[in-house]
């Protein structure tokens, strides 16, 4: 409970956001950022940073906050990463889904990253129906056995219930399909899944909630946050998928990042530091 009335506060500090689906082209995939919100954050969510660290990377005071899904659409699929937390909710990416020309009937599968709120609100409309009538549905078994089994949660059963047919789930390791393999990168949640999706040349790291405040967290790596589940073990889940970017040289796509959140990463010092934003067309 402690974690939603917490999530639920900085929520109502989102505005709502135009859409935004312009595409680019990463070897034979072709994905589209889609802005569901955005607006700002307290510090106050920080664990970990000092005073002097806080004042240094974020000047300002508040931290950019924005929620985002990515459409990849792949040589034999097209497949979304997360929803937003739907219309219901105020979140806009069915405009950005629309801006992109598809239909949800368009999509073939859903992965979640994990299930906080802003990454499963978009599944099913304010009647509780499936957005997406043909799409299967893939999320970690840690992280389904967890919300279900432990914490008992009503909204992520209503989530699922119009897609019990078609969810599969994975164990980390695994590729569900064809081109996208689940990464552990559990800590922020028991099944926080990133996920690496190659087609042809092309590579891409869906990386989740691996940053909530790029502004911070990529200079200072080990900073949490306190929605965090595990705040120790997020840190080093941080660090495991941006030195695959990083040493990879492959692009990360963050549920988080500023809009376009599709960026570059290289290692600086005993962190990140962003080399590059890749802009659609």
């Amino acid at each position: 409970m402690k974690f939603f009335v917490l999530f639920f506060a900085v929520l109502l500090l989102f505005t709502a956001a135009a859409a935004h689906a312009a595409s680019v082209e990463l070897g034979s995939m072709q994905v589209f950022p889609l802005l569901d919100m955005q607006g700002e954050s307290p510090v106050s969510l920080l664990v970990g940073a000092t005073e002097d660290q806080i004042v240094r990377f974020v000047p300002g005071g508040e931290l950019q906050s924005q929620v985002l899904a990515f459409l990849v659409k792949l040589p034999d699929s097209t497949v979304l990463f997360d929803t937003g937390l739907g219309a219901a909710r105020g979140g806009k990416m069915m405009e950005a889904l629309k801006e992109a020309n598809v239909s949800p009937s368009d999509i073939d599968a859903v992965f979640l990253t994990h299930l906080h709120m802003d990454h499963y609100g978009g599944l099913t409309d304010a009647g509780g129906k499936a957005v997406f009538p043909k799409a299967a549905l893939y999320v970690a078994r840690v992280e389904r056995d967890w919300w279900l089994g432990e914490k008992k949660d009503e909204n992520v059963r209503k989530a699922f219930a119009p897609y019990e047919s078609r969810l599969h789930v994975f164990e980390f390791g695994e590729t569900p399909l064809p081109g996208i393999t689940a990464m552990d990168a559990s800590g922020h949640t028991p099944g926080h899944t990133a996920f690496h999706v190659k087609a042809g040349d092309g590579e891409l790291l869906v990386a989740g909630d691996i940053l909530h405040f790029a502004e911070i967290q990529l200079p200072l790596p080990q900073v949490a946050v306190k929605y965090d589940t595990d705040q120790e073990k997020a840190p080093q889940a941080r660090k495991t998928i941006l030195d695959m970017a990083a040493e990879r040289k492959i692009p990360v796509a963050g549920m988080h990042c500023p809009v376009p959140g599709l960026w570059r990463i290289a290692a600086s010092g005993s962190g990140y530091e962003k080399t590059g934003v890749i802009q659609g067309n």
